[in-house]
């Protein structure tokens, strides 16, 4: 009816909101020192208060100093947000130090504690250290006073599963630390006393839960898995342990048997991984009572029977522990039989396939013969050939010699005659 209706328009755009990092308002809580050697102090401390924490904390800063020298706020060394101790080592302590603790984050760092350690010949963790409540910042802090209470526990460690995995060969522990306090690292070993095999694992990063899973198990034998925690001197703080029984069928191997010859018997074998990495398993075999030891993946029994039957048993071995064992039974061989050839049955099929035979071997020898006989024919004719003209020559040789003496006398002229009819040669005198 002519009315204006208004129309509102919405605009939705994207808001960035950066929000500004900030430094952690107050130092940690709480710091104690104590030497655990001559040359090693351990400090340990407290995160800051909650309401201190706008940012979160990346991690802890350390620095200290003899007792007298300037101590800036420059960090030596820095660690992460979940440590809450760090072990200076190379000091000596008979000397006085300070040290100086502060929180940081993407903020920047915030203020830090201070704690002085005096000379001490003490090389164990003191049973009530007394905590410092010196506290170096330009804001206002409520010293939170720390106990023994309030410190870190030491490190306790427990096995949560003990359990053969899903391959027959690996089984798995899950560790659960309630504290990593004094700890360098954890060993977990798993033995078999049967085989006399001991495997250990080392590891580095102390967590709430670790899982670890152990290899090349044998079948057949009770493991005894220690798990230990050790501290930066190499001592033992804390250990557990569980049994773990894994089942003896597991392996697996094919072994080809063979006569090689009329009297020698071949075995031949492969191992599964899992056991080559052991290098102590030994293989057996046993024919005819005698037990032998097998390497290099084959074996030849010799001066054996063919014609008996045999059985071969083949085991494992590992220490004193038997971990598989298989027979074989070789069956005997036939014997050969010597029988007289069949005669042949004579049929009227088979005597004319004979006399075509002979036939076409009788003209065969005929046709040989009579090449032969032309060939002799052949020769002496030749030969008779030869010496006809041999006699021929000699003849003509002697008449000439005649004519020559004759014509010597009645005449002193050189004249030309012929000496050899056949080659026409003329000789003059």
């Amino acid at each position: 009816n002519g009315s204006i209706i208004p129309v509102v328009t919405s605009v939705i755009k994207n808001i960035t909101v950066n929000v500004l990092a900030v430094a952690p308002s107050l130092p940690p809580s709480g710091i104690i020192t104590q030497w655990l050697t001559d040359t090693t102090l351990q400090v340990l401390w407290l995160p800051p208060p909650v309401e201190a924490i706008s940012s979160q904390i990346l991690g802890y800063k350390l620095n200290w100093a003899r007792t007298g020298s300037d101590l800036l706020q420059a960090a030596r060394i820095a660690v992460s947000f979940d440590t809450l101790f760090y072990n200076i080592t190379g000091l000596n302590n008979k000397l006085s130090y300070d040290i100086i603790v502060w929180a940081y984050s993407k903020g920047g760092d915030g203020p830090f504690i201070m704690t002085s350690q005096v000379p001490s010949s003490v090389t164990e963790p003191p049973t009530n250290p007394t905590p410092s409540t010196t506290i170096a910042t330009t804001n206002p802090v409520t010293m939170t006073t720390m106990t023994p209470s309030t410190l870190p526990p030491a490190a306790v460690i427990d096995i949560h599963s003990c359990i053969i995995g899903t391959i027959p060969s690996e089984g798995s522990v899950i560790l659960e630390v309630s504290s990593s306090r004094y700890i360098d690292h954890f060993n977990i070993d798993y033995v078999c006393t049967e085989a006399n095999v001991n495997h250990r694992i080392q590891i580095n990063s102390p967590m709430e839960e670790i899982p670890v899973t152990l290899t090349g198990l044998l079948p057949g034998c009770t493991y005894t898995v220690t798990a230990s925690a050790i501290d930066n001197n190499g001592n033992t703080v804390s250990a557990t342990s569980c049994d773990l029984e894994t089942n003896d069928d597991h392996v697996l191997i094919d072994f080809e048997i063979d006569w090689r010859n009329t009297n020698d018997l071949s075995i031949s074998w492969e191992l599964p991984s899992f056991l080559e990495q052991h290098g102590n398993v030994i293989i057996e075999g046993n024919i005819e009572g005698t037990w032998v030891t097998i390497e290099d993946g084959e074996h030849v029994f010799s001066d054996l029977d063919p014609y008996e039957a045999h059985t071969v048993e083949v085991r494992l071995r590992v220490g004193d522990l038997i971990i598989y064992t298989e027979n074989f039974i070789i069956p005997a061989q036939p014997r050969p039989s010597v029988t007289p050839s069949p005669v042949p049955e004579i049929t009227e099929e088979t005597s004319m396939i004979v006399g075509e035979s002979w036939l076409t071997y009788g003209v065969g020898i005929s046709v040989l013969l009579l090449t032969i006989l032309l060939a002799i024919l052949l020769i002496l004719i030749l030969k008779h050939i030869q010496a006809k003209r041999r006699e021929t020559d000699k003849v003509t040789d002697h008449r000439n010699v005649m004519f020559e003496r004759q014509n010597s006398k009645t005449s002193s002229i050189k004249k030309p005659y012929v000496t050899n009819t056949v080659n026409n040669t003329y000789t003059y005198t």
